[in-house]
């Protein structure tokens, strides 16, 4: 379930990069409660023959056409707009979960050099929290596998909570602090002041 909330966090973030097609995120969003319904067995599951070819031939259109098309960039945002779907789709094994965890690290990454919005600030407090959720639980789960259910989180957990807080907190006056730039297609100011 926080592997779902991680996903769809990311996929609204999407909606803050101005280059990508809304249409696109139109038709993807979906597949949040398909992902859903299938948690709750209450929709079908689509088979590996199905996503097998599917996976090939969109590599294969990001590969041949869409970087050429898009950009690099965007390309790569696409790629991973089609990995959260496919993660939020399949059945979902602990190394998928993992899986899907990086691939909402990846878009985060990504959403956040490809926008200028101060609504993204918002979006990566969330995900700060998310993330620090989401590891929480894989750390108590494997915890919870290796010294059993009532284990104290290792020493090396509670070493390094603060200096991570730190981080986070620190990344965020940061990425407040930081002017950002616009896209190319739009009027730049810090372009038209020689910044």
């Amino acid at each position: 379930a926080v592997t779902l909330v991680g996903g769809a966090l990311a996929f609204a973030g999407l909606f803050l990069v101005d280059e990508i097609e809304l249409g696109l995120l139109a038709a993807c969003s979906p597949a949040f409660a398909w992902a859903w319904l299938l948690r709750r067995a209450r929709a079908p599951r689509l088979p590996d023959w199905v996503w097998t070819p599917t996976s090939a031939g969109v590599l294969l259109y990001i590969l041949l056409f869409d970087w050429q098309a898009s950009g690099v960039t965007l390309a790569n945002t696409h790629l991973l707009l089609y990995l959260l779907v496919n993660r939020l789709l399949v059945r979902p094994e602990p190394t998928d979960l993992r899986q899907a965890f990086l691939i909402h690290f990846l878009a985060f990454f990504l959403i956040s050099g490809q926008t200028i919005s101060p609504w993204y600030f918002p979006f990566f407090l969330a995900y700060a929290a998310y993330a620090a959720e989401w590891l929480a639980l894989a750390q108590a789960r494997g915890g919870a596998d290796a010294a059993g259910p009532e284990a104290d989180p290792p020493w090396s957990a509670r070493a390094l909570a603060a200096p991570t807080a730190a981080a986070l907190g620190l990344a965020g006056v940061l990425f407040t602090a930081t002017p950002r730039i616009e896209p190319l297609r739009q009027i730049n100011p810090f372009v038209n002041l020689g910044i």
